[in-house]
This record gives C-alpha cells, sequence and structure tokens, in this order.
C-alpha cells in the first residue's frame, strides 16, 4: 500500500514485498514468477477498496477487468490461514 502514499518516503522494495508474502499461500511460497508480476502490479495500480471508491461505474469496470484477467490463472481455493484467497 506505500507505494501510492506520498507521505510514505521509502517505497518497499521487491526484497521486502517477497518477505512479507512469505509462506501465506497455505502454509507455502508463491511460485517465483507470480510475485514479481503482482508487485508490479500493485505498484502500477492502487488498489482501491469499494468503500474508498467514488464512481460505482469505474469500479464496477475495473473489478470486471481483474475477473477477466484471473480467467487463465486457475481455480482460486481458500487458504487455512486467515480465509485469504490464493491460486492453487
Amino acid at each position: 500500500m506505500d507505494q501510492h502514499y506520498p507521505q510514505v518516503k521509502k517505497k518497499i522494495e521487491y526484497s521486502d514485498f517477497a518477505k512479507h508474502v512469505h509462506r501465506i499461500n497455505d502454509n507455502d511460497d508463491f511460485p517465483d514468477n507470480f510475485l514479481p508480476e503482482i508487485y508490479a502490479a500493485i505498484q502500477t495500480h492502487e488498489i482501491i477498496m469499494p468503500e474508498e471508491h467514488d464512481n460505482q461505474a469505474l469500479f464496477d469496470h475495473a473489478w470486471t477487468e481483474l475477473q477477466y484477467q484471473l480467467t487463465g490463472a486457475g481455480d482460486l481455493s481458500i487458504c487455512s490461514d486467515a480465509n485469504i484467497l490464493v491460486t492453487p
């Protein structure tokens, strides 16, 4: 989240990001090729929660686009830790 806040002077580096998400994929790590893509996507596109969004049509479009991009990711499953959705 610090990637998009101007108040944060030192943005999280990829190595720190990888440490933060270590073993949260059902007590396993995400595939090596997956993390850099997620990190780059977060740097490029701020994650905005629905309650923070003031343009419902734009949010709906972004949500639809995200779902479309995930169609090739395979089935989603519930992680045993904190009910996090992850890819198998």
